[in-house]
């Protein structure tokens, strides 16, 4: 297989795993679990030889004993087991291994050896390794559920658009589940442990060029094993449109102490990386609510057309805030065509504010359709790329403002940007939003977040247009 040809690790036809149990607090009775529960589709094989039978399938005492192909094999055995392993793995003719054992790289010198035999052993045997010491692998369109994480006990969340790679697999794991609670549906997921033999660029690689489900890519990334490979990876995805978002740790010393002694990983100069990421169009995140903010305006399918953005909000305080950070953040909120300002000045009451940005005022919770009239002149505007609304919903005005932003929207090509605070939920409120959020409209409920998903979509859609200028020249 070529370095690239990761199939098996996302479609495998049959899946065995040494170390099952039937305890669901083990990593091997987990897993088994979870590839039930999900359904996959293919054969299973426990491996124990503790066990005659497990969840109704046959337990077989070795690997060698399992009857027909294996295309992938999951170990779950202490470390001094894992190379025996790996000589069954070989003469059934396995594709490849995730392995969730420790005891290598990350416990200094003795682990580093016997990690460096795994991995000479891995490379005669022609058998790709994801690992060792990870959570190891989930790809939710095919219930391929490989790791033993908390997340393959969570429902998957739709669309699945997001894939995910991790050093850390804990914190991938608290990453994963954090962003399905704010509505973020995975396509894959994949921890990468020590890296062994495969690593992040990898799989990074394999989720822009081969997986279809995956549109946007997300990374918690300690230190890179092959600076080119990640090139070459982050260049394929700024090619075919796929963003991808980096919360990249290890900044100061202590945090690339850390890192190394986390999964052996070196940190490097943080402010190569930076350089490296603005170079490849890769988007620097340093939270999690980024991540799912960005995931949500993406979803839309508008890349704004520049920088200029045009500001709609309930609040004026809110309005000059939005404005602010969209200025610090290298957008730009330029002042409306005079046209636009005096039909916008004619909605609004007297001590409202036709300026950019626009201030509604209290006044919109009494005349809702305010809302809509103002945003379909600013939508006319070809001062702006983007407009971000700010507004509140009660259940008065729950049903006119979504109808008119729906309406808008939909008449438009335009990225529009809804941020929407409800100080006492009902189910008119919630329907106002749900009705907003299948027609695709990012409604998000933080206008800072929606500020920097837009700063971020835009920087990535500028960044994009000029690679591929360059690729037609």
């Amino acid at each position: 297989m070529s370095d690239s040809d990761l199939s098996y690790f996302f479609q495998p036809r049959s899946i065995a795993l040494v170390g099952a149990s039937s305890d669901l607090t083990k990593p091997g009775g987990r897993c088994l679990n979870a590839l039930l529960k999900r359904g996959f589709p293919g054969k299973i094989f426990p491996v124990n030889k503790q066990y005659g039978e497990l969840r109704g399938l046959t337990c077989y005492a070795s690997l060698i004993e399992v009857p027909g192909d294996v295309d992938m094999v999951i170990i779950s055995v202490p470390a001094q087991g894992v190379l025996s392993v790996l000589d069954e793995a070989g003469r059934k003719g396995v594709k490849v291994a995730v392995i969730f054992t420790s005891g290598f790289a990350e416990i200094g010198p003795e682990g580093r050896k016997l990690q460096e035999e795994l991995r000479e052993k891995a490379k005669i045997l022609n058998i790709r390794l994801l690992g060792p010491n990870c959570v190891g692998i989930v790809n939710l369109p095919l219930s391929v559920m490989a790791s033993f994480a908390n997340i393959v006990d969570i429902e998957p969340v739709h669309p699945m658009t997001l894939g995910f790679i991790t050093q850390s697999g804990a914190f991938g794991a608290m990453i994963y589940s954090q962003a399905v609670e704010e509505g973020v549906g995975f396509s894959s997921f994949v921890s990468v442990g020590n890296e062994a033999d495969t690593e992040f660029a990898d799989f990074l690689e394999y989720m822009v060029r081969y997986h279809r489900e995956t549109e946007i890519i997300g990374g918690y990334l300690e230190g890179a094993k092959d600076g080119r490979k990640l090139r070459y990876a982050a260049l394929q995805a700024l090619e075919r449109g796929k963003p991808i978002l980096m919360i990249k740790l290890g900044k100061t010393k202590a945090g690339a102490r850390a890192a190394y002694s986390h999964t052996g990983s070196i940190a490097g100069e943080d402010a190569i990386y930076d350089a490296f990421f603005r170079q490849v169009g890769i988007i620097r995140i340093e939270s999690l609510k980024e991540l799912t903010s960005f995931v949500e305006v993406h979803r839309a399918r508008r890349l704004p057309r520049g920088r200029r953005v045009a500001v709609l909000s309930v609040s004026g305080g809110a309005g000059v805030f939005m404005a602010d950070k969209l200025e610090e953040w290298g957008l730009e909120v330029p002042e409306m065509e005079e046209k636009t300002r005096r039909q916008i000045a004619r909605f609004l009451p007297p001590f409202g504010s036709a300026a950019n940005p626009v201030d509604m005022t209290s006044v919109l919770g009494s005349d809702p359709h305010m809302l809509g009239k103002c945003l379909r002149a600013l939508v006319m505007d070809h001062s702006f790329d983007m407009i971000a609304v700010n507004t509140a919903l009660t259940d008065f005005s729950a049903s006119v403002i979504s109808r008119d932003i729906i309406d808008v929207y939909t008449a438009t090509e335009k990225l529009i940007v809804v941020t929407v605070h409800v100080f006492h939920p009902t189910d008119q409120t919630k329907e106002a939003i749900s009705k907003m959020k299948e027609m695709g409209i990012p409604v998000l409920d933080d206008h800072l977040h929606a500020v920097r998903a837009m700063k971020n979509l835009a920087w990535y859609a500028e960044k994009r247009r000029r690679f591929t200028a360059t690729l037609d020249s």
